[in-house]
């Protein structure tokens, strides 16, 4: 798959736990278009075959490369994308909880430019606020890992339980209707443990840098619920992202002396933040001969 540098995509817990039924290449289009939404809420500039434009009415227009769908580089299947297109055009997810129900569309308008083979496709203010309403919590996974896999299931698992290790127990019923499944194994919870939490769990150890261990629950001789037991593989994280998160967390007194850190505090009012944010130039900065004179320089026309 064409996917120049891989991130950690966050994911809204109401588009984790939504009730859909999205075949893998329908999957792999959401992924893209939470990896543009996020990079546009962080103010990144984004790549220059994506775009995204909202027009007067609050629709949003995608713009992406339809290579970018594919499962890896050497795909050419195109007809599956214009497949996966008109499917979503046609279907919606269901999210519920305790406070409230809402039905969402997908897509809209879906095209493909032949010549250059881009995909253009909108989506509607109620659907980008699903994808970025946060306030019931968020997942975080590897964009890289969640386009590889080729069970939905294995999808749907990786984003429920990617950074979790506490255990937690999900009806049957519940996950059934999560998965947008009601209608099969009905009757037949072993059949639903063996076509899909099993192979969702194989494909999830081979390749994700979570998987888990289960065990399930019986009401009488019946199974019922399943208890699911994540765990971290460390060597199936990406090891730029890992060095990345590190990064992030180390003490910045590990990084710059006390009074690198108090000039940057008091004379440019950078927060911890600001600091980790831009701590690759400021080590430039702070490395240069004349670094000194300029923050002298700097402090004096501010007292001014």
């Amino acid at each position: 798959m064409k996917i120049k540098n891989n991130t950690d995509l966050i994911q809204s817990y109401i588009m984790t736990t939504a009730k859909y039924d999205f075949s893998v290449q329908e999957k792999r289009i959401l992924y893209r278009i939470i990896e543009v939404l996020q990079s546009k809420t962080k103010g990144l500039k984004l790549e220059f075959d994506y775009s995204m434009q909202e027009d007067l009415f609050g629709k949003t227009e995608f713009t992406m490369p339809i290579s970018c769908f594919l499962a890896h580089e050497t795909d050419t299947n195109y007809e599956s994308v214009k497949k996966a297109l008109i499917s979503l055009r046609k279907k919606g997810f269901e999210y519920e909880d305790a406070e409230s129900w809402g039905f969402y569309g997908i897509i809209e308008l879906p095209q493909i430019q032949k010549r250059s083979s881009f995909v253009k496709f909108t989506v509607t203010s109620l659907l980008m606020k699903a994808f970025l309403n946060f306030s019931k919590g968020h997942r975080k996974y590897e964009l890289k890992t969640a386009m590889s896999f080729e069970s939905v299931y294995a999808m749907r698992f990786y984003e429920l339980f990617s950074g979790k290790t506490a255990p937690i127990t999900y009806r049957i019923e519940e996950l059934k209707k999560m998965f947008g499944i009601e209608n099969k194994y009905i009757d037949r919870p072993n059949n639903f443990i063996n076509k899909v939490v099993v192979p969702a769990q194989n494909e999830l150890t081979k390749h994700s840098p979570y998987s888990f261990k289960y065990e399930v629950v019986k009401t009488g001789r019946k199974i019922t619920m399943v208890t699911f037991k994540p765990y971290f593989i460390s060597k199936n994280r990406d090891e730029s992202l890992e060095k990345k998160e590190l990064n992030k967390n180390i003490s910045l007194r590990w990084e710059f002396d006390s009074d690198t850190l108090r000039k940057l505090k008091d004379v440019f009012e950078f927060s911890d933040k600001g600091i980790k944010n831009n701590k690759a130039l400021i080590k430039k900065a702070v490395a240069n001969d004349k670094y000194h004179d300029w923050v002298a320089d700097i402090n004096g026309m501010a007292r001014k």
